[in-house]
């Protein structure tokens, strides 16, 4: 793990570097960019020779402590310059489960409209809703209804395949029923289905809307006493 000194001297030289840029209307360049790059192809090369799946995610969790100093210093910056390495970021973020993180950089990303990692094929937004989808969905709990819904509007105004914005709205209505949300969660769940009906929560939409429909009889009982 990084010292809090190296952290906060990659940090600094992260927002330096990228502000300079920023300023001179230019691409990333010079000996610290030079060696993060360098760094960034080593830990892939560590990660690819892996091939436990299980293993490889604990080292990439080993890995992201490193970069730690890094994303926090382009975050600070915040001038959207075009980099390799905070686009990576976001899908390592997401694969360790540092969703704060994740969100934070897909956000940023998304803001200065910047790319996905050169191995995707699918564009930032599509990539960015479909992480933030499927964390939540392989891990319920990992995201609350707040958090997904920020991804939501953020992605909004995005093209993509009606099958990812699905599943967003589906671990978006799954989130809001645990947390007690009955009527907006129905609403989300339909709204699933409607964009792709294999999206895999027709079963829980059913039960939620019954729910609901029992719920409406005693609401409006209760109503005509007050």
């Amino acid at each position: 793990m990084a010292s809090p000194a190296r952290l906060h001297k990659q940090r600094e030289e992260a927002r330096i570097a990228s502000e300079r840029a920023a300023e001179r209307q230019e691409t990333l360049q010079g000996s610290e960019h030079e060696l993060a790059l360098a760094q960034l192809a080593q830990h892939k090369r560590q990660l690819q020779g892996i091939q436990s799946l299980e293993a490889r995610q604990a080292k990439k969790a080993e890995l992201m402590q490193e970069w730690h100093g890094y994303i926090d210093g382009v975050l600070a910056a915040d001038t959207g310059i075009p980099d390799p390495i905070i686009s990576q970021m976001l899908p390592w973020l997401f694969d360790v489960g540092d969703i704060d993180r994740a969100l934070t950089v897909g956000d940023y990303l998304l803001r200065h409209d910047l790319p996905a990692p050169e191995q995707f094929t699918r564009d930032l937004p599509s990539l960015y809703t479909e992480m933030a989808a499927e964390s939540a969905l392989n891990c319920p709990g990992s995201l609350n209804a707040e958090q997904l819904a920020e991804v939501l509007d953020a992605t909004t105004g995005h093209d993509m395949v009606d099958e990812i914005r699905a599943k967003l709205y589906r671990a978006l209505g799954e989130a809001l029923h645990d947390e007690g949300n009955l009527e907006d969660a129905v609403t989300h769940l339909r709204r699933a289905v409607e964009l792709n009906p294999k999206v895999g929560c027709k079963p829980l939409l059913a039960q939620l809307e019954k729910e609901l429909t029992a719920q409406m009889p005693q609401a409006q009982e209760n109503n005509a006493h007050t």
